[in-house]
């Protein structure tokens, strides 16, 4: 238990430490994860991706996320990196309809919405990744 303690520490400091752009990718994967709850989701495909870091960064109002245009060739790089880091992987369909890698992460939108907090990316991904409050 206390190895695991240890390595979510180590991560959640890694993704504290985060880029503009791999703060985007990181909210855009606790986004999806998070409009999926209650699905059996393994993984999420590159292609969505794409498209749910343009619709966060459209929608931030922020020039330092506005200026993200990441092509597939970026995107693949900053996950790569971002598995390197140990934060998730990258695994490629033996058999299946689309070519685009899968990405799977342990960690949970809450996770990645705590790591951010006071960092210059904790307002985005608070608007993303905050749980619904009622009241």
């Amino acid at each position: 238990r206390g190895s695991r303690d240890m390595y979510t520490s180590i991560i959640h400091k890694a993704i504290s430490c985060s880029s503009s752009y791999e703060a985007l990718v990181l909210i855009a994967i606790g986004a999806l994860k998070k409009a999926k709850v209650g699905k059996d989701i393994a993984s999420l495909d590159v292609q969505e991706m794409l498209t749910k870091i343009e619709s966060i960064a459209n929608g931030s109002g922020e020039e330092r996320y506005l200026s993200a245009r990441l092509s597939l060739g970026d995107l693949l790089g900053i996950l790569s990196r971002l598995g390197d880091a140990g934060i998730l992987t990258l695994t490629t369909p033996k058999h299946s309809s689309t070519p685009w890698p899968l990405i799977q992460t342990s960690l949970e939108p809450y996770e990645i919405n705590s790591s951010y907090r006071n960092t210059p990316h904790s307002k985005l991904a608070e608007k993303h990744l905050a749980e619904q409050r009622l009241f």
